[in-house]
């Protein structure tokens, strides 16, 4: 896991806007049991396509998180 990590990093240096790299950094980091970089990434991949909430929230890479304040905040937050 720690090499894909690295791995996603580095794809994330090459373009910081990408979503789906920061989704996969959420989940991997969620997995590993890294609160803090999910949620993180997980705001940062939502913000840059709102739909990602709507997957993380049916997502069971996020399992470790289901029950998270912050997490549910993040996926079932409306856009203003």
């Amino acid at each position: 896991m720690a090499s894909a990590i690295q791995h996603l990093e580095h794809a994330l240096k090459l373009n910081p806007k990408a979503d789906h790299v920061l989704y996969a950094l959420a989940a991997a980091s969620a997995i590993r049991g890294d609160r803090d970089n999910a949620l993180q990434h997980l705001k940062q991949a939502i913000h840059f396509r709102p739909e990602n909430r709507f997957l993380a929230a049916r997502d069971s890479d996020f399992e470790s998180l289901k029950e998270d304040p912050d997490f549910r905040q993040l996926v079932t937050a409306t856009e203003k």
